[in-house]
């Protein structure tokens, strides 16, 4: 027998920027992954720029 690590929902999760490049229009666009590894849950939202009013707004829409 071996014990397995329980993880409850929203206790383990990860915010990520992933930075996409466009290179016929020469323009670089930010892709913000949210990932909640308790439910294996994950949004996506692209943004023109990696600005924090952003992550912020990201955010409050997702928990309210």
């Amino acid at each position: 027998m071996q014990l397995q690590l329980v993880i409850e929902p929203f206790e383990r999760w990860e915010l990520d920027f992933v930075v996409h490049f466009n290179r016929l229009l020469k323009q670089k666009s930010y892709i913000l992954v949210f990932t909640n590894y308790g439910t294996k849950w994950v949004e996506v939202v692209d943004l023109p720029k990696s600005m924090k009013e952003a992550v912020i707004k990201f955010l409050f829409e997702l928990f309210i």
